[in-house]
């Protein structure tokens, strides 16, 4: 009975996802959330569903919101709780230490430049030839103006897939790194 219940929310909220009817799919996955949670039956999902899960419901708080949720401490945290329960079901998911620092970077309250070094750092550790992980590491130093260090981490993103962004942030590095403090 449980396993019905639960698979009829997981799949409306995927659904409503899609529709991109964002609260009513975040309301959707929180009740299947609430199902595994209040019935300990983790179980009847692998782990990479029910990390997903999180991954999900967390996305839709972020499309529902845009660009508010990263101004809004109490919706910013809640979207960084779901990526934080991915990561401990799910620790060698790369993907979702990269998705949670992309998020850190976005946040416009607080200084989450630390945690999303911290997140790259281990999806490097993880996958030492992750593009986007190489291409955030790039941006981080940028943002902490160590610019020979992102042109290393972006010249090998470029060295493997070049592409317009990752040489305009690497010319943004060069050009600032330029003796008389142009940034």
């Amino acid at each position: 009975m449980e396993d019905r219940r639960l698979q009829q929310h997981i799949r409306a909220g995927k659904a409503l996802v899609e529709a991109r009817d964002f609260e009513a799919a975040y309301q959707e996955l929180s009740q299947a959330i609430r199902i595994i949670e209040e019935d300990d039956i983790a179980d009847l999902l692998t782990d990479e569903m029910l990390a997903e899960l999180f991954v999900l419901r967390g996305s839709a708080v972020l499309s529902e919101y845009g660009t508010q949720a990263y101004e809004d401490a109490d919706i910013l945290n809640q979207v960084l709780d779901d990526y934080e329960q991915a990561i401990s079901i799910q620790p060698e998911n790369t993907i979702y230490y990269i998705l949670r620092a992309h998020i850190y970077m976005a946040a416009k309250v607080g200084n989450f430049l630390p945690e999303a070094k911290l997140d790259i750092t281990t999806a490097l550790e993880v996958d030492a030839d992750n593009l986007e992980a190489l291409k955030q590491m790039g941006e981080i130093l940028s943002r902490e103006k160590n610019y020979d260090r992102a042109i290393y981490y972006l010249t090998r993103v470029i060295n493997e897939e070049p592409k317009a962004e990752v040489y305009m942030i690497r010319g943004v590095c060069h050009f600032k790194k330029r003796p008389g403090d142009f940034a």
